[in-house]
């Protein structure tokens, strides 16, 4: 349940638990992570099939903890519900939409700066 609250809260563990020398590219920011999850979006979901609000929505939450407790959870959320209701936007698929949210969190001042901040064990 933490891990699910709280994503960040794994962004040591490929080098603590299974003793990697470093941890991947995408477990160094929250940017990085956004982006590395994007491009799994892109090839899970086909551009060509038709996107529910429902499907979009449990498609992004499991980013949906990214901020907890920071500057940019409420633009994290409130984007990911507004813009999965948006049907023109809905149809490039959850990456499309996943990739708007992103570009909402670095319009902002405060949620950028930890968007893209180096991730320590307890962030």
């Amino acid at each position: 349940r933490a891990a699910y609250d709280n994503p960040c809260i794994l962004a040591d563990a490929d080098r603590r638990l299974y003793g990697c020398a470093s941890n991947p590219f995408t477990a160094r920011s929250r940017h990085s992570i956004l982006l590395g999850f994007i491009k799994y979006l892109q090839k899970e979901y086909s551009s060509t099939d038709k996107f529910s609000t429902g499907t979009v929505q449990a498609a992004l939450k499991p980013v949906l903890g990214l901020f907890h407790g920071l500057p940019g959870n409420k633009i994290l959320r409130q984007s990911v519900n507004s813009f999965s209701h948006d049907a023109g936007l809905r149809s490039t698929g959850p990456a499309g939409v996943l990739q708007k949210v992103l570009e909402a969190l670095e319009k902002d001042e405060k949620a950028c700066a930890h968007l893209h901040a180096e991730l320590v064990p307890d962030c």
